[in-house]
């Protein structure tokens, strides 16, 4: 489940805030210079949790300097962990940074940290080096950590240092607790739920404004008792697997009205992955957008059919036409395959050409699939297989509809995706015994520029546990074929409806990158 970190990531930088008038303005404006100079994007977030010495009329003015800045009000206080629930609900961006605001790391180690990413990781916690707190405070920490190692296996230094930068993904299921479990409840539900936690430690700095309400022994009670209805209410019973879903949009770069419906789609709408043509016409387009705005995944869209290959014709000549193009259709090219007439040597040729090629252009491929899906084909999906594996591409499509289709009203169209369909099945063990993974559920082959929001709703309402790939194709024109609307599909995920839905449903938005790369090349 892990990712690569660009060394500029999107940050909502969390602070509960609680009677912090000597603090609140300096840590605003450092964490506001902190994201200008190391981010490509940034929010802070505090949580006024009903305080009572002014701060959060103070955080109010400074919202009107800051743009970035949001405030939110308890009307009734709601201790540590009802302020952090209130912030990571609000957070907009991919990673949550949670900071107390006291201040206990120096500014300038946040900044190297953040600038200096350089590992995979779910979640970053940091840990004390040199403690001021005196010794009691020390030895409740010391036995808090003890107990949670020992009754969860939960193997970290320090579970409740308040430095915590994490996916937004992490926060995506309830927390309980109200008061200070929730930073260990926050790391216990990560690890159910197979994420990795990586540690690193920060020089600790004691407060200098403001009293803390979590050092008194009064804490305690509320904090073994959180702890002891989590290991009943949750640690002791089964994970229910969630549901999340990876809207991947076909075709980017064939043309630039398909560009143009794909960078609506993802700048407005739920569209987080795309396949990249590195055949299609509007190639460079598209691999500029995706180098500029680093926020789109790319998969790339292997091609046997329409248009041009990027081997020499005279190197590939069972895979074109006369013309020195690729067959004009899928069909022609099922027939050749069919017949015997095409050269799998050749096919891999071209696939790694087509690979080649992304990789040129500084691309970073997070998962494989094909126009028209013919890396389904069991000769051609073992190429696949074997390329992905090679280059460390840890995903790859498996169009496999038979079980949870649609029905559209399209005969034809039926018929090839039950073919499709057992061309998956055949290759079933060979996926299992490669070590590359594919979501366990796929929509998109019978509603291909069809999509709008009652067909969403059916597809997202038989969504099984797991990862569910619903493939699309939005343009920004509505396309020749009969039936087709691809204009329409672009205004279908960009829609609030939409949005509702999976809300409705309880279902995530993820990407291959976010759900299956622990590398992409």
């Amino acid at each position: 489940m892990n990712i690569t970190v660009p060394k500029k990531i999107k940050v909502s930088f969390v602070y509960p805030m609680y009677n912090e008038i000597g603090n609140i303005e300096k840590v605003i404006r450092s964490t506001h210079a902190l994201g200008v100079s190391t981010l490509d994007a940034f929010e802070i977030v505090v949580v006024d949790d009903c305080s009572t010495d002014g701060c959060g009329k103070l955080a109010d003015e400074l919202a009107k300097e800051f743009l970035e800045l949001r405030v939110i009000h308890h009307e009734q206080n709601r201790k540590l962990g009802g302020a952090l629930k209130t912030g990571f609900a609000a957070a907009r961006m991919d990673y949550i940074l949670y900071m107390d605001s006291d201040i206990p790391v120096a500014f300038s180690d946040v900044e190297s940290c953040l600038a200096n990413l350089n590992e995979p990781f779910d979640i970053l916690i940091g840990y004390r080096i040199g403690r001021a707190e005196g010794a009691m405070r020390h030895i409740q920490s010391w036995g808090y950590n003890f107990l949670l190692r020992n009754i969860f296996k939960l193997d970290v230094r320090d579970a409740n240092f308040a430095f915590k930068l994490f996916r937004r993904e992490v926060v995506s299921e309830s927390l309980h607790s109200e008061g200070s479990f929730i930073d260990a409840e926050l790391l216990l539900e990560a690890l159910r739920r197979g994420y990795k936690i990586k540690e690193q430690g920060f020089q600790y700095h004691v407060r200098t404004a403001g009293v803390s309400t979590l050092g008194s022994p009064r804490v305690i009670p509320q904090l073994l008792g959180d702890l002891m209805f989590y290991w009943r209410k949750r640690w002791k019973r089964p994970l229910q697997k969630s549901r999340a879903v990876i809207f991947n949009a076909d075709d980017f770069g064939l043309s630039k009205s398909i560009n143009a419906g794909i960078v609506t789609s993802h700048q407005q709408g739920v569209v987080r992955s795309a396949s990249i043509m590195v055949t299609g016409v509007a190639f460079d387009e598209a691999a500029q957008f995706a180098l500029e705005k680093k926020t789109l995944d790319l998969g790339l869209h292997l091609t046997l059919c329409e248009g041009r290959p990027v081997c020499d014709p005279a190197d590939v000549p069972s895979l074109i036409s006369h013309d020195g193009l690729f067959f004009e259709n899928h069909t022609a090219f099922l027939r050749r395959y069919l017949g015997g007439k095409i050269s799998l040597k050749e096919v891999e040729k071209e696939f790694r050409a087509q690979l080649n090629k992304a990789i040129a252009a500084s691309l970073h491929i997070s998962h494989l699939d094909s126009h028209q899906h013919l890396h389904a084909l069991p000769s051609v999906f073992e190429i696949v297989l074997r390329l992905a594996k090679e280059c460390g591409i840890p995903a790859v499509r498996r169009p496999d509809e038979l079980d949870a289709s649609m029905s559209a009203g399209r005969p034809m169209r039926t018929l090839q995706r039950i073919a499709l369909s057992l061309a998956c099945r055949v290759s079933k063990t060979r996926i299992a015994k490669s070590g590359i993974a594919c979501p366990d559920q796929f929509f998109g082959f019978m509603q291909m520029g069809r999509w709008d929001e009652r067909s969403l709703r059916a597809a997202i309402g038989m969504m099984r546990p797991g990862i569910t790939e619903i493939c699309c194709h939005p343009s920004s024109e509505r396309g020749a074929e009969s039936g087709c609307d691809f204009q329409k599909e672009t205004e279908t995920f960009v829609g609030e409806e939409l949005k509702r839905i999976l809300k409705e449903e309880n279902v995530r938005v993820t990407s291959f990158r976010e759900a299956f790369a622990a590398a992409v090349v």
